[in-house]
């Protein structure tokens, strides 16, 4: 049993370590409000959307759809969906409000009803969604008052005013469809109790003034990565760092790029290494970058995917030593202090002691008096001499 119970861990976090799990917030691209008793009004510009009936039991319906191919990759799973609304408009008693998917397109043209007749709308224009018309005047719904699924994706009860949310498995899988199939992506319809009078709730549209007001759609969801990294490592040979990296997977990989800095800020390419498309076996790449500046070097691989898109593995930095005949340092092991010799006469230089983590512990201008080393701790250490800012020899040395 600990056995399978391992395994399943193990499927697991492999599963999860090829996932990049992503939120976005997505704003509406269009909105508009139906009027049962005005079937030539909309609202298209209109500061807010309505849902449910007015004082004489007749039906408003708010239209909201949302540009999700524009905001999500395509090919990515929908984990979570959440519609927010900002109520300002709403009776105390408790009245469901739901989603349902809109199955036929639907527009959003000019009228503006004002903020003083929202309720009623105004004068429908070209293309606006009225209660007869997905289209004004020409295309009409099937059904008047929209056509959409009868089963709602997603239900709230309001009993005021103040920020809602929707939720539910129905809303990931139309987020879902309308990411696999864009041209299906007509929206919701938002459907207020309509079997009493007055349960009219009004929302803040798209263009409503106060922005933080708008409605928005929070959508997580994964994608694969394009290559799965075991390892990215660089090491120091002579003069040279060599860079050594494996794959466990590859989707979509054109080739890697290596990138190389000397300040861990502002990187170059200094190769290319063909990648192997989309494979699961594992692939090791390897890669020789000669170089005879002593100090730091930094490099990251730029993976890049067939469509153009790069990621970026993380930085491996490694030091390297140049030595010169022209420094002497001594004595090396050090105990308590040393000098540092100088031949060519190489005056005005300063020097840095470095640890193996690059940090800088002791610095200074090199002169002809001993330089104390009693508060390094015992191990490996870098004497890096500097001729006006710039690096020109390193000696390594010991402290006892």
């Amino acid at each position: 049993m600990k056995a399978i119970y391992l395994l399943l861990f193990i499927l697991l976090f492999c599963l999860s370590s090829a996932l990049s799990q992503t939120s976005v917030a997505i704003p509406a691209a269009a909105d508009n409000t139906m009027y049962e008793s005005a079937p030539n009004n909309s609202n298209a510009l209109g500061q807010n959307i309505f849902s449910g009936t007015n004082n004489g039991g007749s039906p408003r319906r708010g239209l909201i759809k949302f540009d999700i191919a524009a905001a999500i990759p395509s090919g990515a799973t929908i984990t979570s969906v959440t519609l927010t609304l900002n109520c300002n408009l709403s009776r105390t008693i408790a009245d469901n409000v739901s989603l349902h998917k809109v199955v036929a397109g639907w527009g959003e043209g000019t009228s503006n009803a004002g903020a003083s007749a929202d309720g009623g709308g105004a004068a429908a224009t070209t293309n606006d969604a009225t209660w007869t018309a997905r289209f004004f005047p020409g295309s009409l719904w099937t059904n008047p008052g929209g056509d959409y699924n009868a089963v709602a994706s997603a239900t709230t009860s309001i009993n005021s005013t103040g920020f809602f949310q929707w939720s539910a498995a129905g809303m990931v899988a139309d987020v879902q469809n309308w990411l696999t199939a864009p041209a299906s992506n007509f929206g919701w319809i938002l459907i207020c109790d309509e079997t009493t009078f007055s349960t009219a709730r009004k929302f803040g549209s798209r263009e409503n003034t106060t922005v933080a007001n708008r409605p928005s759609l929070s959508v997580t969801y994964t994608t694969s990565l394009p290559v799965t990294l075991v390892y990215f490592k660089a090491s120091v040979h002579n003069k040279s760092v060599a860079l050594r990296w494996e794959t466990s997977q590859e989707i979509n990989n054109y080739y890697f790029e290596v990138m190389h800095s000397t300040d861990g800020i502002a990187f170059t390419p200094v190769g290319k290494l063909e990648g192997h498309g989309t494979t699961s076996t594992k692939h090791q790449y390897s890669f020789v970058h000669n170089t005879n500046t002593a100090g730091h070097h930094f490099y990251k691989l730029a993976q890049v995917d067939f469509d153009g898109k790069r990621k970026y593995s993380a930085i491996e930095k490694v030091f390297i030593v140049i030595n010169s005949g022209d420094v002497y340092l001594f004595p090396n092991p050090v105990l308590r202090e040393f000098r540092i010799s100088l031949n060519n006469n190489l005056q005005n230089t300063t020097y840095k002691i470095i640890n193996q983590s690059g940090a800088v512990l002791l610095s200074g201008r090199v002169a002809s008096e001993s330089i104390k080393a009693w508060t390094l701790l015992p191990g490996t250490y870098y004497l890096c001499i500097y001729i006006k800012n710039e690096l020109v020899s390193t000696v390594v040395f010991f402290k006892m």
